[in-house]
């Protein structure tokens, strides 16, 4: 139906007087506006900056005026879950040396053999022929104050192992009473006995037999 012309004179002077109201007030703060809107939308991306540039569960709103909303928090997005383990990667060049340690205590007891001295079977006593290697061994201590004795006695397989332990436990307090008698102080001397345990020779003949009639000497610490 067609307006008759009044009616469309009047509606089109209210489209005119809405355009002016709208129009002039929005040119006359264009710049205002422009900055406010600028400002908002700088607001809204500090909001994201302070917080690492993470996503939120919410999205910010880009109309805030000048601040974040209140009673709002920006919270992370749930991580996904870990990717696989790279490549280990070359390695680095080896470090200098350390200071090398103190000697452990199995280094220092490096033990040295003197001869043996022998004996007769079933005997205890130091042979004449043996005395010798005592004076050896009483010289050695007395050149060399920081060296020690070990004195380990053996006995050959003819007896029973009690008997035998025995034997050579006493061939070994002879050979450190005639040490101590020449000086050497007991301090200076161990001594172990152990019988047929160990022995030189495993032949049945004298001459092995003699071989494992003994007192062995060791000295350490020169």
């Amino acid at each position: 139906m067609r307006l008759p012309r009044p009616y469309r004179l009047l509606t089109a002077a209210a489209i005119v007087l809405v355009a002016l109201v709208v129009v002039l007030p929005s040119s006359g703060g264009r710049g205002q506006a422009s900055q406010g809107t600028a400002k908002r939308l700088s607001i809204a991306v500090v909001c994201v900056e302070l917080h690492g540039n993470l996503e939120t569960r919410r999205d910010i709103k880009l109309r805030m005026h000048g601040r974040c909303p209140r009673g709002e928090k920006l919270v992370p997005l749930p991580r996904g879950r870990r990717g696989p383990r790279g490549r280990r990667g070359a390695a680095g060049p080896a470090g200098p040396a350390g200071p090398q340690g103190a000697a452990g205590a199995t280094a220092a007891a490096a033990w040295e053999s003197f001869r043996d001295i022998l004996f007769d079977y079933d005997r205890s006593v130091i042979r004449a022929s043996e005395t010798s290697k005592i004076s050896e061994i009483t010289a050695y201590l007395r050149q060399n104050p920081s060296a020690h004795l070990r004195l380990d006695g053996h006995a050959d397989p003819r007896g029973s192992n009690k008997y035998n332990l025995v034997l050579s436990e006493r061939r070994v307090k002879a050979v450190r009473d005639a040490l101590v008698k020449a000086g050497v102080p007991a301090s200076r001397i161990s001594t172990g006995a152990y019988g047929e345990a160990r022995p030189k020779c495993t032949e049945s003949t004298e001459a092995c037999w003699q071989l494992d009639r003994r007192v062995e000497v060791l000295v350490t610490g020169r």
